[in-house]
C-alpha cells in the first residue's frame, strides 16, 4: 500500500535515498555536458522529493508521538 511504501521510503533514509542519490548524479552529468534544460528538470524533481519527504517525515512523526501516548 502506498502507506507502508512512505514508511520504507523514509526508513531507507527518504530523500537521502539511492533513488535521489542517482537523481542527483544525472543532473550533474547533464550539466557537465550542457544539457542545462535537463539539468534543471532533474533539479525541480529532486526538489519536489525533497519538499514531499519533508511532510512524510512530519506526518511519522506525528503519528508516532499520538501512537506513543495513547
Amino acid at each position: 500500500s502506498f502507506h507502508l511504501s512512505a514508511i520504507e521510503f523514509i526508513k531507507k533514509g527518504g530523500a537521502e535515498s539511492e533513488d535521489v542519490t542517482l537523481l542527483k548524479s544525472k543532473m550533474e552529468e547533464a550539466s557537465e555536458n550542457l544539457e542545462f534544460e535537463l539539468a534543471a528538470r532533474l533539479r525541480d524533481r529532486i526538489r519536489a522529493i525533497e519538499d514531499i519527504m519533508k511532510i512524510y517525515y512530519k506526518a511519522y512523526a506525528d503519528l508516532i508521538e499520538k501512537v506513543s501516548f495513547k
